[in-house]
């Protein structure tokens, strides 16, 4: 396929250009697949079809890592180093590997022993990217199998970078929990209630600005945690539907959080969420003005919050492992 940066859409049989970038036909998503009611068909996908080690289109994402990349450290962890060729495609996935290395590095306060991968759709210099306000945006990804995979936190999420709002659609902390380098325990775990420690729930989380705290001055930070339905591990479907009056997370197509203008936010349960009592302090804070939304996707290494990775219960290679990414646009959906 003749890799272009036009946008199309496409309803029925019919294709509609909505961005043109280089003239060129528009691209065969094949038959019906990926059609969803009341959003039709995905206007960006990628189903990472290449040969096995290939590297992920580069039209679409952006790899960072060494060598030479501005984003080598994984944030909040302290224990991996972001390599580019720890993302390839293999076997029609997306693979983010995580292994532990030979020797460590130590580029700043804090020894990393892992190697790990990060991509994202950010717009920068020299890379287009894709970003869009509002709209649906779905992956199927493989997460984490528990009992192996202390300190591995793998995520796939939304970022707007014009007011600082970030979707968590989906995050799993791998288990056993509170472990230290040294397979250990670390004492009391702070998280313990935001992620099971069978290994059996992960998270989704709505923050109106990310880097930020309730306890700071000054701060108007909002944020709604939501776990997710077991089972996790495996294979599994997550998805977000972004709208004026709503964000939405979803599990194999269960509702799994949201916040709505007007109300409080509920759970997949309809429970309310108590530390929030209307959306919109979401919805207008982090998702207000002109914000458009990127994806990101990555695997974060140890934590103290929630364990640190290490030979003993931490599997080596871990593959985290993305089946395909789709992004459909909004046209007045509710």
């Amino acid at each position: 396929m003749t890799k272009t940066n036009n946008t199309w859409m496409r309803r029925s049989n019919d294709w509609l250009l909505l961005d043109e970038g280089t003239s060129v036909p528009a691209p065969d998503l094949g038959g019906d697949e990926g059609y969803v009611e009341g959003w039709g068909m995905p206007i960006w996908e990628d189903t990472f079809q290449g040969t096995n080690g290939s590297t992920p289109d580069a039209v679409k994402w952006y790899r960072r890592g060494l060598p030479g990349s501005d984003y080598y450290l994984t944030n909040t962890d302290r224990q991996g180093i972001i390599q580019r060729d720890n993302a390839y495609i293999q076997d029609n996935n997306l693979v983010l590997k995580t292994e532990r290395r030979s020797s460590p590095l130590t580029p700043d306060a804090y020894t990393r022993w892992y190697d790990t991968a990060y991509v994202d759709t950010m717009p920068r210099g020299g890379f287009d990217g894709y970003e869009q306000r509002y709209g649906r945006w779905e992956a199927r990804v493989h997460s984490l199998n528990p009992g192996n995979t202390a300190g591995i936190w793998s995520a796939f999420w939304l970022r707007t970078n014009q007011d600082g709002g970030e979707i968590d659609i989906f995050e799993h902390v791998g288990t056993p929990t509170a472990r230290d380098e040294n397979g250990g325990t670390s004492g009391s775990w702070p998280y313990a209630s935001r992620f099971p420690s069978d290994g059996s729930g992960s998270q989704c989380v709505f923050f109106e600005q990310t880097g930020q705290t309730n306890n700071q001055p000054g701060n108007a930070y909002h944020e709604s945690r939501y776990s997710i339905p077991s089972p996790v591990n495996g294979w599994h479907t997550y998805a977000c539907e972004w709208t004026p009056d709503r964000i939405s997370c979803y599990c194999d197509g269960i509702m799994v959080g949201e916040v709505k203008r007007g109300q409080r936010p509920v759970n997949y349960q309809g429970q309310p969420n108590n530390n929030l009592d209307d959306g919109a302090k979401i919805l207008d804070g982090g998702f207000g003005g002109n914000a458009k939304a990127h994806i990101r996707l990555d695997v974060h290494v140890g934590f103290p919050g929630y364990g640190m990775a290490s030979e003993a219960y931490t599997q080596s290679p871990h593959l985290f492992r993305v089946d395909y990414v789709r992004i459909w646009q909004w046209n007045g959906q509710v």
